[in-house]
């Protein structure tokens, strides 16, 4: 049990050593609802939001979605691809916080929205990177994602796919008609896709071991009696 537990700590070094050697060094995925039926579309005025709770506390370095540009789908048109913007803001009483209070975002250019596929029911990823900004994120508090498209029309707006279900059950999604100002619960069972990667500050990390060390020293005196 003792060889267990200098495994534990040499564990918890490792990982503090690999915090300290890179942005990405130690990046988990922490967060994810990857479920989608549907989509929401995003415009100059509609912006939707879901809100999440990470399970560590450190440095959102990328977030993945799943979505549909709808113009180059409905028109057959490439050039009517569209900006796409991704916030991470606070929340007050369950609701996003208006994207001035923005914790981090990261615009994807139209040229850098993947095209849609033949199949119209086959939703593309985007992958937004935050490794410039590295926003701190804190354990058990409440963000969210605002996903907006600021020079789209109505009808070339990119949806962002989602589940018409509770899929993701500490968190929910919401629809802004005033660009990310006021935000409404969607009125029915909702939530958008997303993944949210982490890098998890090297203390969490050695507390997180530190847990381990106690169980194991827990379960030997159990044993022992």
């Amino acid at each position: 049990m003792k060889r267990f537990h200098s495994l534990v700590v040499l564990m918890g070094i490792a990982a503090l050593t690999a915090g300290a050697s890179g942005s990405y060094a130690g990046l988990i995925l922490d967060q994810e609802q990857w479920t989608h039926n549907s989509g929401v579309g995003l415009s100059e005025q509609y912006a939707v939001a879901q809100t999440f709770v990470p399970q560590v506390t450190g440095s959102l370095a990328r977030v993945d979605i799943l979505g549909y540009p709808e113009g180059p789908r409905i028109t057959g048109n490439l050039d009517t691809k569209h900006d796409v913007m991704l916030d991470i803001v606070p929340t007050t009483d369950g609701v996003p916080n208006a994207p001035a209070s923005s914790l981090g975002s990261v615009m994807i250019l139209a040229e850098q929205v993947p095209n849609p596929g033949p199949d119209p029911d086959f939703a593309v990823q985007v992958s937004f990177d935050f490794s410039g900004s590295m926003p701190e994120l804190t354990l058990g508090t409440e963000y969210a994602l605002v996903l907006r498209s600021p020079d789209a029309t109505v009808c070339e707006m990119f949806s962002w796919g989602s589940a018409d279900s509770d899929a993701y059950a500490t968190g929910g999604a919401f629809l802004s008609l005033d660009g990310g100002a006021t935000y409404a619960g969607m009125g029915v069972a909702c939530d958008m896709t997303f993944r949210t990667y982490m890098v998890p500050e090297p203390t969490s990390v050695v507390l997180f071991a530190l847990t381990l060390a106690g169980i194991a020293r827990l379960q030997r005196r159990r044993v022992a009696a």
